[in-house]
């Protein structure tokens, strides 16, 4: 399995399972706060959803010890490249950006 990505777009983070982004779910966070813990965390917890979706975790095909290797290490690599992202998005709202 390819490491997932994900990257910036305007007021939204895409995460994607592949670089090729054969799928991806965007993830807005427009409607929050950044600049306030609260805002974060309802950031993070979008994210965390968002990458359990990408990466397929809690569906059927989680029964054999690689699929869910598999499917944790495009969590861990998902949330790893998100929390930069994240970070990024979180400076520039608290800056006045």
């Amino acid at each position: 399995m390819k490491s997932p990505i994900i990257a910036l777009a305007a007021a939204s983070l895409a995460i994607s399972a592949s670089p090729s982004a054969a799928r991806e779910m965007r993830v807005a966070y427009s409607d929050l706060d950044l600049s306030h813990v609260e805002g974060q965390a309802a950031l993070d917890t979008r994210v965390r959803s968002a990458a359990r979706v990408v990466c397929g975790y809690g569906t059927s095909n989680m029964r054999s010890i690689s699929s869910r290797a598999d499917k944790h290490r495009c969590y861990r690599a998902a949330m790893e490249r998100a929390r930069s992202n994240i970070a990024a998005v979180t400076e520039q709202r608290t800056s006045g950006g």
